[in-house]
C-alpha cells in the first residue's frame, strides 16, 4: 500500500471515528486530520516529535475550528466552514509555534516589520487617513 493512499484511508477511517467517539463533526475531525498530516508530513523532525506535533495539531484543530469560524464571520463577514479552518488551523500550528519559540527568528520577524513600517511610515499614516475620512463621507 502506498503511502498516500495509507495516510487517505487513515484519515477517513479516524474522522469517522473521531465523529461518533467525541461527538463532532466529522467534516472538522478529517479536516484537522488532513492539516495534521500536511503538518507532520512537511516536518524534519524525529518520529517521536512528529507524533506529538500530529496530536497536538489535531486536537487544537477539532476544538478551535468552530471558534475560529464564527471569529472570521464576524470580524470580516466571511463564511468559512469550520472543515476548512481546521485544515488550516491544525496546518499551520505547528510551524507557527515553532516560528514562536526560536527568539532570533521572532527578532528578525520584528526587525523586518519595523524597518518596513519605517520605510512607509507617510503612506500607512496617509491610508489611515484617508481611510477614516472614507467612513464619515
Amino acid at each position: 500500500m502506498s503511502t498516500s493512499l495509507g495516510i487517505t484511508l487513515g484519515a477517513a477511517g479516524g474522522g469517522a471515528m473521531g465523529g461518533l467517539l467525541v461527538g463532532a463533526d466529522y467534516g472538522v475531525v478529517l479536516g484537522a486530520i488532513i492539516g495534521a498530516s500536511a503538518s507532520v508530513i512537511a516536518s524534519k523532525d524525529n518520529n517521536r516529535r512528529k507524533i506529538l506535533h500530529f496530536i497536538l495539531a489535531l486536537g487544537a484543530g477539532i476544538l478551535i475550528a468552530k471558534e475560529a469560524s464564527d471569529v472570521i464571520a464576524q470580524i470580516w463577514n466571511w463564511d468559512i466552514s469550520p472543515k476548512i479552518t481546521a485544515i488550516a488551523i491544525s496546518a499551520l500550528l505547528i510551524p507557527v509555534l515553532v516560528l514562536m519559540a526560536n527568539k532570533d527568528n521572532l527578532r528578525k520577524l520584528f526587525s523586518r516589520i519595523m524597518t518596513s513600517i519605517d520605510k512607509n511610515f507617510s503612506t500607512i499614516t496617509q491610508a489611515i487617513k484617508d481611510w477614516r475620512n472614507k467612513g464619515g463621507s
